[in-house]
């Protein structure tokens, strides 16, 4: 692999962190002039979220194609079309080189469910490395085909988390 080869970065695991990290390396594109989108899978309504309002000021491309995570909804049509929405959408922006650096962020979710075919997804993603940019996929449980993908791999595990505590999830820390 060369300097100028397209990279996978792929944030798994059961800790908190994975979004956050990919946010991270988003600022630090930024500061070079890169060009750089954030495309959601499952989360609805980012403008929610304090990351969103921060990063669309700084120039950031920020899309949502999810109704939330399948655990509060009864039909899943909605989520199914969304995801795949979100796919064609990212594959018009990687064929066209739109950003420098795009986040699928808990695209693991809709290849676990089934919504998009996982081997279909990562084999056009092998064949579509563009150079000098870097695809960065967020997740829980990144399946072994997407972790061969991966360039850079991390696996974020959990030590101890405060929801199990009791407390409560707290603006501008876990959202």
């Amino acid at each position: 692999m060369g300097q100028n080869d397209g990279l996978y970065i792929i944030y798994t695991g059961d800790g908190k962190g994975k979004t956050t990290a990919s946010l991270g390396l988003i600022f630090r594109a930024l500061g070079y002039g890169k060009r750089c989108c954030m495309v959601q899978f499952m989360k609805e309504k980012p403008e929610r979220f304090g990351e969103y309002h921060f990063a669309r000021s700084a120039g950031v491309s920020w899309y949502a194609f999810g109704k939330g995570f399948t655990w509060n909804q009864k039909d899943l049509g909605p989520s199914i079309e969304e995801a795949m929405k979100g796919w064609l959408f990212v594959q018009q922006a990687i064929t066209d080189g739109m950003w420098d650096v795009l986040v699928l962020d808990e695209f693991t979710y809709p290849l676990q469910e089934g919504w998009l075919n996982e081997h279909e997804v990562v084999t056009w993603l092998g064949a579509h490395r563009r150079p000098g940019s870097c695809t960065i996929i967020t997740g829980r449980k990144a399946s072994e085909k997407l972790i061969a993908l991966g360039d850079i791999v991390t696996d974020m595990h959990e030590i101890k988390h405060s929801f199990k505590m009791g407390i409560p999830a707290k603006k501008g820390i876990e959202y």
